[in-house]
């Protein structure tokens, strides 16, 4: 198993350049409405095609990450499956070295950065062309799927890597894929041309076998591109949870704020708490855990002053002369004391 060779960060790496394009937006596109003539389709994919020659650098950059880490990962699960040794299987890991050559998990950062840098590619697009037309399949999915749900009717390369790393996100399950497994980078030469036929080949008595499903957060990289194609879906379950979340917030705060704090109209009514201290009575009797009333020497707050007492509020009624009333006589001034809180 030859080692692949090293790539150059794609920190350092400089901007893919973007070709002008050459192709007119249909006009059911431009109007925001979905194209069903057979004219309306050919201008569509002909403008698809155009838009994947301008970011023809970006697409190529995201599918040769996509293929790494498709062979990468394949190539964990053959060398754990097909005996190629422990060190092998441990290198390609998710505890392998976070390098080329290493980890899977360090293809997938790869990937998952090329794909955010494509999309970012296809915002910059002048007059959001590029933009329009993932908004376009994002309102009218089925504009790119064939009578039985498969993808690529469109032609649209943006559309389909987005979708895969989308794809690949969401469901955590990158076996199997048609990449090859354990190749040679330098003779070029592969033990299995597909690695989609080998998992068939290690579950025989499965017609469907079920893909390999690696939960782990580092897929959330590829499942946050989802929102450049798809539109959130709110589902009853996500709903019920949010409700349930509110409530347990509401509670929290109310334990916070209303105890020992009062609030009028909102906090229920609730008896102080007992409280028991030891007490020793007049005629030398001895309580070990006395109960304290409320304004007993054994009361510790029944000394309690406020310090911020609010001082008495003079207030006049209003002269006769600004009454609204005239023939009314002048009172003599009253004082009215404001409410002392406790």
């Amino acid at each position: 198993m030859g080692v692949m060779s090293h790539a150059t960060s794609m920190a350092t790496c400089p901007a893919p350049q973007v070709q002008a394009l050459d192709a007119q937006a249909p006009a059911c596109l431009e109007g925001g409405r979905e194209c069903e003539s057979l004219l309306e389709h050919a201008q569509l994919k002909s403008f698809a095609k155009s838009i994947d020659q301008s970011l023809k650098e970006a697409l190529e950059a995201t599918k040769t990450a996509r293929k790494r880490f498709e062979r990468r990962v394949c190539d964990y699960r053959y060398a754990e499956i097909e005996d190629k040794g422990q060190v092998l299987a441990d290198a390609y890991g998710p505890n392998g070295p976070m390098k080329p050559g290493g980890s899977y998990l360090f293809e997938l950062r790869r990937w998952a950065d090329a794909v955010q840098e494509l999309n970012h590619e296809c915002s910059k697009r002048q007059g959001d062309v590029c933009v329009n037309l993932l908004s376009y399949l994002r309102n009218y999915p089925h504009a790119d799927q064939d009578a039985n749900g498969g993808h690529g009717v469109l032609g649209s390369k943006v559309y389909n890597e987005i979708r895969l790393a989308c794809e690949v996100g969401k469901k955590r399950a990158p076996l199997p894929n048609d990449s090859p497994v354990w190749c040679d980078d330098k003779t070029k030469l592969c033990e299995r041309s597909s690695c989609r036929h080998w998992w068939h080949e290690v579950h025989p008595l499965k017609a469907m076998p079920q893909p390999w499903v690696d939960d782990r957060i580092e897929y959330d990289q590829l499942k946050n591109i989802c929102t450049a194609i798809e539109r959130p879906q709110i589902i009853p379950q996500d709903l019920d949870r949010y409700q349930k979340q509110a409530e347990a917030a509401a509670l929290h705060l109310r334990d916070e704020f209303c105890t020992p704090k009062w609030v009028d109209g909102y906090c229920e009514v609730r008896t102080p708490p007992k409280v028991h201290a030891k007490c020793t009575l007049e005629n030398g009797q001895y309580c070990k855990k006395g109960l304290v009333k409320t304004g007993s020497d054994a009361d510790i707050t029944q000394q309690w002053k406020d310090a911020f007492k609010e001082h008495a509020i003079q207030v006049s009624q209003m002269p006769w002369w600004q009454s609204p009333t005239h023939d009314r006589k002048p009172q003599a001034p009253q004082t009215q004391r404001a409410a002392e809180f406790l």
